[in-house]
């Protein structure tokens, strides 16, 4: 099977995805683009692998024999270093990086990261930065899309990576206060 899958881009770690580092692959085929391949793939497979031990070593057994199409979806990029390539054989160090949502929900069962739209109140632009800067280092929070976008209140769409209770105090622990009122969630600073 053909897997591709973008390198990483340093956009990609910024996003807060699960990374693990210094896997190393060795692979022998007939070509060495098939020995490549054969060896990202292990190099997937070993780094799934770890990911669970660290995340999640109640669900290995369960969730450690993912089918490759699986398992390439749950990979957002890799790199590779210490290349070594020969006419039949392909070894190097990778270092992974999945896809933080598919992950989390997988780990938690199958469920859908919870999206909800929220309105922002800030009084300055210090502020506003303030907001983004803890949305952004938040576990609870893996995307952000402004919809709209005033000089005293910001309309954002957020999804959550797990359920609300759960997520309303990972966020007062950054210091954002996010609650549900009549007229729906709202968010503004809280203490640190």
């Amino acid at each position: 099977m053909l897997v591709t899958l973008p390198l990483l881009a340093p956009r990609a770690r910024a996003q807060g995805g699960f990374v693990i580092r210094d896997v190393a692959v060795e692979a022998s085929a007939a070509t060495p683009i098939a020995a490549r391949e054969a060896a990202h793939l292990q190099g997937f497979r070993e780094a799934w692998r770890r990911l669970l031990e660290s995340e999640a070593p109640d669900r290995a057994a369960s969730l450690g024999a993912l089918p490759d199409a699986e398992l390439a979806r749950l990979v957002e990029g890799f790199e590779v270093a210490e290349e070594r390539v020969t006419a039949t054989r392909y070894g190097a160090t990778m270092t992974v990086i999945f896809r933080p949502d598919p992950v989390r929900a997988l780990l938690a069962g199958g469920a859908a990261p919870a999206r909800i739209e929220a309105r922002a109140a800030f009084a300055s632009l210090a502020e506003w930065t303030e907001i983004r800067r803890r949305l952004a280092g938040s576990p609870a929070v893996s995307q952000v899309e402004l919809r709209g976008l005033s000089s005293a209140e910001a309309r954002l769409g957020l999804t959550l990576t797990t359920g609300i209770e759960r997520a309303v105090a990972s966020l007062a622990a950054a210091g954002l206060a996010l609650t549900q009122g009549p007229d729906g969630w709202r968010l503004a600073l809280g203490a640190p």
